[in-house]
């Protein structure tokens, strides 16, 4: 039988504040083979057409950084701050509905700058049944 020790215990302090080290590698690990990927299977087209080896390598590089500044902001960002726009969210994708039938919500269109009122309206709901 395990008998709990007398005498001072330590508790862990738990921060307000967690970060989560392994989903952090993993992304970055991703982010890096990904990288090796688009360089090995695009710098034969990327020489022929620009004399470039690394042309789309550094296309998607420029896109990883901001990508990754934008994680960096939103990981900082308390979202507790938006709760008064949860509301806002639910009534106005309520009415985004009838935009569903029309041309803007079919999917099959996919046209430049279409947009999908089916989408703002599931993450608003899950934003306003978490607030309310």
């Amino acid at each position: 039988m395990a008998v709990p020790r007398k005498g001072k215990q330590r508790k862990k302090e738990q921060s307000e504040y967690f970060f989560d080290y392994s989903l952090l590698f993993i992304v970055l690990f991703l982010l890096g083979f990904g990288l090796v990927m688009i360089y090995s299977a695009s710098s034969y087209n990327a020489f022929e057409e620009f004399e470039d080896t690394a042309y789309y390598l550094k296309k998607q590089l420029v896109a990883v950084i901001v990508g990754l500044v934008a994680m960096i902001v939103a990981a900082n960002f308390d979202y507790r701050r938006l709760a008064y726009l949860a509301t806002l969210g639910y009534v106005g994708s309520a009415l985004l509905i009838p935009a569903v039938l029309s041309p803007l919500g079919n999917p099959t269109a996919q046209n430049d700058g279409s947009v999908f009122p089916a989408s703002a309206l599931t993450c608003s709901l899950q934003k306003w049944q978490r607030w309310e």
